[in-house]
C-alpha cells in the first residue's frame, strides 16, 4: 500500500530532524570535556555486559524456536540471532530483527510463518514487559517529581491492556494485531502476509503458560542487566544517578528509542534522556553524553552479527 510506505518514510525523517536540533543545543566544549574525563574501567564493564545480554536474549528466543519443533543447534541459533541483532541496530525501531525469521526458515525445516511467529512473539514479550515497567516508572516519577506525563501513560496502558487481552484470548485479537504488523513488516514478509497471520495465531494458541512465564522471566533478567549497563556508563562519565532512578529510566528510554522513526533511536533517545535528566537537575550535555554511550553500546552489540554477515565463517549445526 503506497499510503503505508509514504507514512513510514515520513516517520523516519522525524528522528533525524530531532537529533540535529538537539545537537544544535549542545555546548560542545562542555560536552567534549565530559568525554575527556571518561573512566575507561567503568565503560569497559558496561561493554562487557553485551555478552550476557546477547546470551539471555538468544536463550529467550530459543524457548520459542524449540516450541515449533525446530531442529537447530545452539551455536547456529546464536549465529542467526546475532545477525538479526545487527540488522536491528541499523534499521528504524530495530525492525531488521525480523530477518531472524528468514534465516531460521532457510536453516531449518521450519516454515517462514512459524519462524516469523517466534520473532514477533519475542518482540511482543519485550514490548509488553517494557510497557508494564514503564507504567510503574511513570507512577514513580509522577509521585516524586509531580510532573504531568499523562501522554506516556495513555500510550503505555493500551499496550499492556492489549498484551493481557492477547495472552488471555489469543484467538480473538487477530484483526487488531494484524493492523499493526502490516505497518511494520518488511516487504519480503508481506508477500506471504496472509499465510503468516493464519500460522501466527495458530502457533499463539499452542503456547503454554509455563513458556510465557519463562519468556517474561528472561525479559526481567535483561531489564536488570540493562539497569547496570546504564549504571556503569553513567559512572564512566562521572554522573551520579540513583539506582532506583535508573530503574525508572530504562523502560522509558527503551520504549521511546524503539519507535521506528530513526536508526539507532537517534533523536528520540536523546530527547528522553534530556527530559529525565532535567528532573534531577542534570544538564543537557550530560544527558546527550550518556545517550551517546548507550548508542555505542548498541552498536557494539551488533558487531558479532556484522562479522557473521560480511565475513562469514562455518557455523556447525
Amino acid at each position: 500500500m503506497p499510503e503505508i510506505k509514504n507514512f513510514k518514510k515520513a516517520l523516519r525523517i522525524i528522528g533525524i530532524v530531532l537529533f540535529i536540533y538537539i545537537l544544535s543545543r549542545v555546548n560542545w566544549p562542555e560536552f567534549l570535556e565530559i568525554f575527556k574525563e571518561i573512566n575507561v574501567f567503568y565503560f569497559l564493564l558496561g561493554i562487557l555486559l553485551i555478552i550476557p545480554s546477547i546470551f539471555l536474549r538468544a536463550l529467550r528466543w530459543r524457548e520459542l524456536v524449540n516450541s515449533t519443533g525446530a531442529r537447530i543447534s545452539k551455536k547456529t541459533l546464536i549465529a542467526i540471532f546475532v545477525k538479526g541483532l545487527f540488522l536491528g541496530v541499523i534499521t528504524p525501531g530495530k525492525l531488521g530483527e525480523f530477518y531472524r525469521a528468514k534465516y531460521l526458515a532457510q536453516t531449518t525445516d521450519v516454515s517462514l510463518d512459524k519462524a516469523l511467529f517466534t520473532v514477533v512473539f519475542d518482540k511482543i514479550t519485550e514490548l509488553f514487559v517494557a510497557a508494564f515497567l514503564g507504567i510503574l516508572a511513570i507512577l514513580a516519577l509522577s509521585y516524586f517529581f509531580d510532573v504531568n506525563i499523562l501522554l506516556m501513560g495513555v500510550i503505555l496502558v493500551p499496550i499492556v491492556a492489549l498484551g493481557i487481552y492477547f495472552m488471555a484470548k489469543r484467538g480473538h485479537s487477530q484483526k487488531l494485531l494484524k493492523f499493526f504488523l502490516q505497518i511494520f513488516l518488511f516487504d519480503f514478509l508481506k508477500k506471504k502476509a496472509e499465510v503468516f497471520f493464519n500460522g501466527f495465531f495458530e502457533e499463539a494458541k499452542s503456547l503454554t503458560k509455563i513458556l510465557i512465564i519463562k519468556l517474561f522471566y528472561y525479559e526481567l533478567l535483561l531489564y536488570f542487566l540493562m539497569v547496570f549497563v546504564f549504571f556503569f556508563m553513567a559512572l564512566s562519565l562521572g554522573i551520579n544517578i540513583p539506582l532506583w532512578y535508573l530503574c525508572a529510566m530504562v523502560p522509558l528510554v527503551s520504549i521511546i528509542a524503539a519507535i521506528p522513526i530513526s536508526i539507532l533511536g537517534l533523536g528520540t533517545r536523546e530527547a528522553t534522556f534530556i527530559f529525565l535528566f532535567s528532573l534531577i537537575n542534570l544538564s543537557l550535555d550530560q544527558a546527550v553524553a550518556l545517550s551517546f554511550l548507550i548508542m555505542i553500546w548498541s552498536i557494539f552489540s551488533g558487531l558479532p552479527g556484522f562479522i557473521l554477515i560480511y565475513f562469514p565463517f562455518k557455523i556447525l549445526k
